[in-house]
Formats: structure tokens, C-alpha cells, sequence
């Protein structure tokens, strides 16, 4: 279900249950764990997380119980061990912002709650972890502000705004390249949807049509749009003084290197979501540092 609503497949945090003798001594530390005793479930915990050091939970859960004792040190050792065993999933960053945040250290904090929105950007319990973080330390989540025109293709075919045609002294004119160079790649509307019987068992996110919107596709045909931009203003037919505000945040975003981290986070549809796991893979310092900079103000 996690994987339905998020869109994304889910990690082997998630997936992997354990070996059957873990497994035991696990519900034991589930059932102390249920009683508050949280000594007593740290250690069946640690016991069950040495018979499987490669199951997520008993670290986890380990974690917490130390975190429930005020035991901080012990509770980031085992919350990094649960990171470790899958840096895809959220919940042992933000439990450890978490115990950072009540040891008083924001700083480290911040950058475990960026990782979690990084490892799992489409939930809420990230965003609200990461928000409640800004809330006690004087800061604001926000986005840039850009808007992408909506587009429709009848029979296959991008129906083009006259309005947005004739809006050349600001740039927006140019969104038609965008829209162009996406309906050639099977585009039919600017946002993918997920339909039904669009996924498959693991939420992959798939189309009847075969086609799938992705990370790369986006930028490119964003990148398609800026270079026309570029050779108008070069040509002196466009004041770059005049552009739309969001066709100069996404300049700004581009120029810095972030384009692809804000289309991954705050342009996502089912099959940007669906494409998010190889991009993290390959881009998690991007990610990061778009957070930082344009989410955190």
C-alpha cells in the first residue's frame, strides 16, 4: 500500500522480514516494547537485529527503544546500523533527526531530515518531520514558484494556446517548445496519471500506451525550452529583464545544477515518481543540496 500511494517501489526495508529465528526473538521485543519496557525491548531487539544483521526493524526499532530511554548514543548507533542496511527508506533519518533534534543538535538534525525527504520526497511524513524542524529553529519550507502551461492533444496532436503563442515579450511563447518536444516523446497532457491497472505488483508505474513520463524527458524538454530563450535574448527579441518568473526560476534552478532535483521533488507525476529510484541513485548529492538551498528558507 506504502508503495501505491507513494508511487515508487518500496526497499528492501520494507520487503525483507527477517530469518525465522530473528523473527522469534523479535515478537518477544515487539511484546516488551507494547509494555514500555523499553530496556527490556532494546535488548531483544539488539538480539534479533545479531541473528539478521541484515533486517531493517530490529535496528530500527533497537534504536527507538534506546531513544524512549534517553540513551542517545546508543540510539544513533543503531538508527546509522538501520540506515545502513537501506539508506532508500525514511524512518530511521527521521527518527534519528529526531533524537538529534531533542539533544539539541539542529544542525546535524536538518541533515537527517533532508536525507529522509530525500530517501522518500512523495510522503507526508517527511515533509511534516522536516517542516516541524523548521517550525523550532526559525526557518520556512517553500518552493520555487514555477508553473508549467497545461497542454492537450487531440488525436494525438499538441493543441496549441493562442494566448501563450502570442505571449513573446515575456518568454512564454517558448513553453510551446516544451510542450512540442514532449508530445513528440508520447505525451499526451503535461502530468502523467496513474490509471487504473496502471502499476504493476510492486507499483512500477506503467501506461497501457507504453509510455512513461521521466526525469530525463522533463529536463530535456525543459533545457529544449530555456536554449529558446537563450538565442531570443541573444537575438535582442527578448529583454531577459522581462521574462515570466517561472521561466527565470527555472534558468536559475538549471544554472545551478538543480533542474533535474526540482522536477524529481516538486514536478513529480506517476511516472517521475516511478523513475525517482534510479535518479536518487545517482543523484543523491543533488537532491541534498537542492533541499537546502530552495526548500529550507
Amino acid at each position: 500500500m506504502g508503495a501505491v500511494v507513494a508511487g515508487i517501489p518500496l526497499t528492501v526495508g520494507y520487503t525483507y522480514k527477517g530469518r525465522p529465528d530473528a523473527q522469534a526473538v523479535f515478537h518477544e521485543a515487539e511484546a516488551a516494547f507494547g509494555r514500555s519496557d523499553w530496556a527490556a525491548a532494546a535488548k531483544l531487539y539488539t538480539q534479533a537485529a545479531a541473528l539478521d544483521p541484515n533486517w531493517y526493524d530490529p535496528a530500527l526499532y533497537a534504536g527507538d527503544s534506546f531513544f524512549r530511554m534517553k540513551d542517545g548514543s546508543n540510539a544513533d548507533i543503531w538508527f546509522a546500523k538501520a540506515i545502513a542496511i537501506d539508506p532508500d527508506r525514511e524512518t530511521a533519518y527521521r527518527y534519528r533527526g529526531d533524537a538529534l533534534l531533542q539533544a539539541g543538535d539542529q544542525s546535524s538534525a536538518r541533515e537527517k531530515f533532508v536525507e529522509a525527504v530525500v530517501a522518500e520526497p512523495y510522503g507526508n511524513p517527511t515533509i511534516s518531520a522536516l517542516g516541524q524542524w523548521a517550525q523550532r529553529t526559525g526557518h520556512e519550507i517553500v518552493k520555487p514558484a514555477i508553473t508549467r502551461p497545461e497542454f492537450t492533444t487531440p488525436d494525438g496532436i499538441l493543441r496549441i494556446d493562442p494566448e501563450l503563442a502570442a505571449s513573446t515579450q515575456d518568454g512564454r511563447s517558448s513553453w510551446i517548445i516544451y510542450q512540442q518536444f514532449r508530445v513528440a516523446h508520447g505525451a499526451r497532457t503535461l502530468s502523467q496519471p496513474i490509471v487504473g491497472g496502471g502499476s504493476d505488483a510492486n507499483a512500477v508505474v506503467v501506461t497501457p500506451s507504453g509510455y512513461r513520463h521521466t526525469i530525463a524527458e522533463e529536463h530535456a524538454a525543459l533545457r529544449a525550452m530555456l536554449a529558446d530563450i537563450d538565442t531570443r535574448i541573444e537575438s535582442g527579441t527578448l529583454m531577459q529583464a522581462n521574462l515570466d518568473p517561472s521561466i527565470r526560476n527555472i534558468r536559475n534552478l538549471e544554472k545551478a545544477n538543480v533542474l533535474g532535483a526540482w522536477i524529481a521533488i516538486n514536478a513529480a507525476d506517476a511516472g517521475i515518481r516511478s523513475d525517482y529510484p534510479d535518479y536518487r541513485a545517482h543523484h543523491r548529492k543533488h537532491l541534498i543540496d537542492y533541499i537546502n538551498a530552495y526548500l529550507i528558507r
